[in-house]
């Protein structure tokens, strides 16, 4: 048995997220998801992976959103 390993996305594993992701919820393309992901996302701020025996086998991302209270951030 190996240990899930819990971690921000790494840059080399965009294009593997992005596949998954694209198989998760596919009523979007392939393009369109990574057009997105290069538009929104900062992987190592809004990405958590765990990652068994060198394999993504969880995923989770994060979505920022700003609260404005009488004009202000």
């Amino acid at each position: 048995m190996s240990d899930l390993e819990i971690r921000p996305l790494r840059p080399d594993e965009i294009a593997r997220f992005v596949e998954n992701s694209h198989y998760i919820f596919n009523r979007r393309t392939r393009e369109q998801r990574a057009a997105d992901f290069d538009r929104r996302v900062t992987a190592e701020r809004n990405i958590l992976v765990g990652v068994e025996d060198g394999e993504i086998v969880s995923q989770v991302m994060i979505y920022e959103f700003g609260i404005w209270i009488d004009g202000a951030r």
